[in-house]
């Protein structure tokens, strides 16, 4: 094959990305929690004061009679919020569109990685790193349906990628400034890329060495970037005394890292495969274990090959993939799948490049095997939400229980007795209503108030199924509250495609 042909199929791998995001996207599953929070600023857009639904303080800057999100969350730049603005002024609240957004995002990712590659290592390196992020099952799930604020972090990696390929064909103060343009949005985007852009220095820095130092003219212009990409997240950092450094201590790990690490290596194994947060949306089965065990194989191969004979930028991006892999599994924070997938995008680029130089029999029978197992998971992914339309936070019923709460009950004060519908109920409806959600305890409220005289006083309130309750305390709280309401009050239940109740509606007198 020429490498003609290889630069085009190579670039021709995000619409293979694109065709599959689209299936799984066409089958509408549920909005889930936290992958619509960027989008509800847009419901909130241009008040004249922050929003009404809890926010993190300091994340939205007020000027004049209005007011913008400068953060999504403390650790998390408003990208994304921005972005989707404009699809939300022409479509209203669709998730289609939401989801959209993301894929593009996934897009820019694997197009950036594609062409810093070839610069790097030839496109036949090139098209094996597009070609394994492309059909990579939990990469598009955790982009396409982004629950983690994952897309964004993506699209950080791809517009780096990008400017670090245009800096390695044209080097100047310019091609710096863009390099460090990228690297700020990406610390706004997200603030952990720092870990990132510290293990690309380092790897860099191993690879190689003199020639990384000898361009210290460019550091003024790199720095300048820097502080022009970042530029708001300085400026929540000021505003908020620290906020980011402050959200540190709100999220501990549960345990040493020592002993946490057997679970955490479990949870990347499957991250290079299938994460489980994504198989939920569809009541999935566990990943095999052979399959968990040959792409650590390969995760594993690919590292040690680059570091033997993986020419500078391999060497540079297995050590980048050790020493971000080091600090994600020993961090003193709670670390879940969403944050090991941003591994994927290394390994990707360092089994390219492995398996562009290695015997090619050995070559072909891992590319085989990964590409047997990721169409496995496609296939069922697309059979479990087509059957399912998505089950507990995922379920569509969210558009069932938003459209009843619209429909019956416009301008009502909605109560959520637990997490994980009010966020997607905002947003569908267009923040129409006033809503509020009660996690308590099983005594009393967090308002200091018994169950029974929260319900006495009647209300609108909404309870999730029981098979997807997140906090026990509402729920036992309410067993004896609801048995004695007055026969008047009224109760209307959403249910899942599978007969399982995904929600009720409790209208008290």
């Amino acid at each position: 094959m020429t490498e003609t042909a290889v630069r085009r199929i190579a670039r021709g791998a995000p619409l293979v990305y694109c065709l599959i995001a689209a299936s799984l996207i066409a089958l509408e599953p549920g909005p889930q929690y936290d992958e619509v929070l960027p989008a509800m600023a847009a419901v909130h857009w241009g008040g004249a004061s922050e929003p009404p639904y809890p926010h993190d303080p300091d994340t939205w800057i007020c000027g004049g009679a209005r007011c913008a999100p400068l953060m999504t969350l403390r650790y998390a730049g408003a990208v994304k919020d921005y972005l989707y603005l404009p699809l939300y002024a022409l479509a209203g609240p669709s998730i289609i569109w939401l989801r959209v957004l993301s894929m593009l995002m996934g897009v820019t990712a694997i197009a950036g990685l594609t062409e810093l590659v070839a610069a790097g290592a030839g496109w036949r390196a090139a098209l094996m790193t597009a070609g394994a992020l492309a059909i990579h099952p939990a990469f598009l799930w955790q982009t396409v349906f982004d629950s983690g604020l994952i897309a964004t972090w993506m699209l950080a990696v791809g517009l780096l990628a990008l400017a670090l390929a245009r800096y390695t064909k044209h080097r100047g103060p310019a091609s710096a400034l863009l390099v460090g343009l990228a690297a700020g949005f990406g610390v706004w985007a997200r603030a952990n890329f720092v870990w990132l852009l510290a293990a690309l220095s380092i790897g860099m820095v191993f690879a190689w060495r003199g020639q990384i130092l000898r361009q210290w003219r460019h550091l003024p212009w790199l720095a300048a970037g820097c502080i022009v990409g970042g530029f708001p997240f300085l400026i929540y950092q000021w505003i908020s005394g620290g906020g980011t450094w402050q959200a540190l201590s709100m999220y501990p790990a549960e345990g040493s890292p020592l002993s946490l690490l057997p679970a955490r290596l479990a949870l990347l194994s499957e991250v290079l495969l299938a994460d489980r947060e994504h198989r939920a949306m569809w009541g999935g089965t566990p990943m095999p274990v052979w399959q968990a065990a040959a792409v650590v194989g390969i995760a594993l191969f690919s590292l040690f090959f680059c570091l033997w004979r993986g020419g500078k930028m391999g060497r540079a991006v297995a050590v980048a993939s050790i020493l971000l892999a080091a600090v994600l599994l020993s961090s003193r924070m709670a670390i879940g799948e969403h944050h090991l997938i941003v591994l994927i995008p290394l390994l990707a680029v360092a089994a390219g490049i492995a398996f562009s130089v290695s015997p090619k029999p050995f070559g072909r029978a891992a590319a085989v095997l990964f590409v047997a197992c990721a169409a496995s998971w496609h296939v069922t992914a697309w059979q479990g939400l087509w059957t399912t339309g998505g089950v507990g936070l995922w379920s569509d019923g969210s558009y069932r229980l938003a459209d009843e709460i619209a429909r019956r009950y416009p301008g009502r004060e909605v109560t959520f007795f637990d997490w994980g519908l009010r966020n997607q109920t905002y947003l569908l409806t267009r923040g129409a209503a006033p809503l509020r959600e009660v996690f308590g305890t099983a005594q009393q409220t967090e308002l200091g108030r018994s169950w029974n005289e929260t319900l006495r006083d009647g209300g609108l309130f909404v309870t999730n199924g029981r098979r997807h309750r997140q906090f026990p305390g509402p729920t036992e709280g309410l067993r004896g509250a609801l048995a004695g309401l007055p026969a008047s009050a009224r109760r209307t239940t959403i249910f899942q495609r599978n007969g399982d109740v995904f929600a009720e509606l409790i209208d008290t007198p």
